[in-house]
């Protein structure tokens, strides 16, 4: 009889390891799926005015002197030359 409850809390304890180790693996999938990185959508220009569709709708209904933060990519180097060009031709914004 002694060896039954002793292989009895044998088997609970082996149930009860497993279940936490499957609610711990499960925890650790949800974190991971919570900081994993989103893909970002895809930039279209569909009007071909070299600014981005979704820009274009942000910018939408603002007044011309509305700041919004964006990220400008430039085919050569940001040269203080350069963004001095840049604020003459479009006014004057902040680099980072």
């Amino acid at each position: 009889m002694r060896l039954s409850v002793l292989a009895s809390l044998a088997g609970i304890v082996v149930l009860f390891s497993a279940t936490l180790a499957i609610a711990r693996s499960a925890d650790e999938s949800k974190k991971l799926e919570a900081t994993a990185p989103t893909q970002a959508p895809t930039k279209t220009d569909g009007d071909q005015d070299r600014v981005f569709d979704d820009l274009e709708k942000r910018l939408s209904g603002k007044s011309s002197d509305a700041k919004v933060p964006i990220i400008v990519t430039l085919d050569a180097s940001a040269t203080a030359e350069r963004v001095r060009g840049l604020e003459r031709a479009v006014g004057a914004f902040s680099v980072k």
